[in-house]
């Protein structure tokens, strides 16, 4: 079965790239445009949450919050334009933080890597 994947990304071409790249790696890539439309339409079991921290509004973090409640072992990958974001993405036990614009090879090098992992170290990574 594959690998379930959610985009959540107010750049529609960003969104459109990472769907198509992730589809041609044999993943079921979902997308949502903001943290509201994310949790409206994917509250079923996701592999991965790939989410842009730097959307306007703070949707996001209902998103990360709602997705993670609802998907508790799900892994996460968090994107930013801005530098030096990891002790944040560490803070929230996200698996990765991504700068943009992304490295297509860099980007499914983490995103195999993550869904390697054992499920249960998701988790801990956020309870810590």
């Amino acid at each position: 079965m594959k690998k379930r994947i959610l985009i959540v990304d107010d750049d529609t071409s960003l969104r459109n790239e990472l769907m198509e790249l992730l589809k041609q790696a044999d993943y079921d890539a979902v997308a949502a445009a903001d943290g509201s439309e994310a949790i409206d339409r994917y509250s079923e079991p996701l592999d991965l949450l790939l989410l842009d921290i730097n959307m306007p509004g703070r949707d996001r973090w209902a998103a990360f919050e709602h997705i993670t409640w609802m998907n508790p072992c799900v892994a996460t990958i968090l994107m930013s334009k801005l530098g030096d974001q990891f002790p944040m993405a560490s803070g929230v036990g996200a698996g990765a933080l991504l700068e943009k614009p992304l490295d297509p090879e860099k980007l499914l090098c983490v995103v195999e890597e993550l869904l390697a992992e054992p499920r249960v170290n998701h988790r801990l990574r956020r309870q810590n």
